[in-house]
């Protein structure tokens, strides 16, 4: 039987399944509804139904999206003020405080650093910047200030960096706080070793770019990238370190090279509007100290820019927890439980996933799973999953880059009551859930007496 004549004879027995229509061969209405189901089935976290090549044109492009609904929620803009504010307090303690500390060490390169530093970080009116700051804090050092000057110098430098600390938690939605020991390691580090490190790189980097002129096409190519790379290996370190929990070294990669990005192209759009606009009446109105309101404004664009890049690398980590999150708000699914803590039961149906999972597979269960089979909102898990962990009933664990939980005990050592005790009403909430909460607590006992002597095991099942 030729092929001609065997595919015929399958054709009409109706076992030759034909191929999919492709989009461009669908009519313009069927074309909408491959779009609207294409659409739904993203936003549902169904990344599987799609090729590759759809997602990484529609993975960005969600994830822009989801940064900015974050950076709203988060009030980044006005966390970038605080920030802003400490800096330009801080900016001389800080300098002083490293100067004393590198002078300690034998280094007297204080002033070529701050310059470097200066060159890759300022925009406009840089140099007159720099020599401010430098004679600040040559009066800073030599004033001769004391015991007292010394430690008000060392407790603002501290604080900015704390300040900091914070809020690169909070964006992470990260509550549990560094020991202070580490904490004092990190920051001496930083103001140390970090300007050290950054200035060798950036003569390592001027070296090669000189050397390069002589290729130029490549050269003049090299003098461009070399910003672009010192900065994005800053904000790469400090999306990767600043946050208290794992940041997968990918997405603080991405974030890091987006936001060195824009914030060369912030410097350029800030030189540019100065130049134009605000060189000549600056100038006018404040004279020579008209430089420090452009200072001011760079200094809160800069945090700006950062921070929008830390909440990127919050949400590339992190996307499919946050979609479910929207996804729950945007149906209200239970919203009287998802709004009430208080709620008896919420510690089982928390532990249950974590208890199945571990059953299974002696595994931790990430985060994002107890959200997708509890139903409940991101944060609710979060806060719950904190008050069994202060209860001593689960511990912390990483899955992968994501944060997950194990039982804290055999599960045959967990009661069931414990469970239900470890949500008790808070003290704070309205009166209307004060109002009844004999009643409540009357249902509790009731619930603690009908499970008496069972234990976790049976959540496994």
């Amino acid at each position: 039987m030729s092929d001609h004549e065997k595919t015929a004879s399958e054709t009409s027995k109706g076992n030759v399944i034909l191929p999919a229509p492709s989009v461009e061969a669908l009519n313009p209405i069927s074309r909408k509804a491959h779009l609207r189901r294409k659409v739904e089935q993203f936003r549902l976290g169904q990344w599987s139904q799609f090729r590759k090549r759809e997602l990484a044109l529609l993975y960005p492009a969600r994830v822009v999206l989801q940064t900015a609904r974050e950076a709203t929620r988060n009030k980044v803009f006005v966390r970038a003020s605080s920030l802003a504010f400490f800096t330009v307090l801080a900016l001389v303690p800080l300098g002083a405080l490293a100067g004393s500390l590198l002078l300690a060490f034998g280094s007297s390169d204080g002033k070529s650093i701050l310059q470097d530093l200066q060159q890759h970080l300022l925009p406009v009116a840089g140099e007159r910047i720099t020599q401010f700051v430098l004679q600040a804090i040559e009066n800073a050092t030599d004033a001769g200030l004391g015991a007292v000057g010394a430690l008000g110098l060392i407790v603002t430098a501290v604080a900015l960096f704390i300040q900091i600390e914070q809020v690169f938690n909070d964006l992470w939605r990260v509550e549990k706080r560094r020991p202070f020991r580490v904490r004092v390691l990190l920051f001496y580090t930083l103001i140390t070793v970090g300007p050290l490190l950054l200035s060798l790189s950036m003569y390592k980097a001027a070296a090669v770019t000189a050397n390069m002129g002589q290729f130029g096409f490549l050269g003049s190519l090299a003098n461009h990238a070399t910003p672009l790379v010192l900065s994005a290996g800053t904000f790469l370190l400090a999306f990767r370190l600043l946050p208290n929990t794992k940041v997968g070294w990918l997405h603080a990669l991405s974030a890091a090279v987006v936001t060195s990005l824009i914030f060369e192209l912030a410097k350029f759009g800030f030189n540019l509007y100065v130049s134009q606009v605000l060189a000549t009446g600056y100038s006018a109105i404040y004279g020579p100290v008209g430089v420090i309101p452009v200072f001011l404004l760079w200094v809160y664009i800069s945090w700006t820019v950062v921070l929008l890049g830390a909440q990127m690398a919050y949400c590339s980590q992190n996307l499919r927890t946050l979609m479910i999150d929207d996804k729950i708000e945007r149906k209200m699914v239970d919203p009287l439980r998802n709004a009430f803590i208080g709620s008896s039961m919420l510690g089982v149906e928390l532990f249950t996933p974590i208890a199945r999972g571990f059953a299974r597979a002696q595994l931790p269960v990430a985060t994002r799973r107890i959200c997708v089979e509890s139903g409940y909102h991101f944060r609710i898990v979060e806060e719950g999953l904190t008050r069994l962990e202060n209860a001593g009933l689960v511990l912390r664990a990483e899955v992968g880059e994501q944060l997950g939980y194990i039982p804290a005990k055999p599960l045959g050592d967990i009661p069931l009551h414990a469970l239900i005790e470890a949500f008790e009403l808070d003290s704070h909430k309205p009166e209307v859930v004060r109002g009844v909460a004999e009643v409540l607590h009357t249902l509790r006992q009731a619930q603690s007496l009908s499970v008496k002597g069972l234990t976790a095991e049976v959540l496994s099942r």
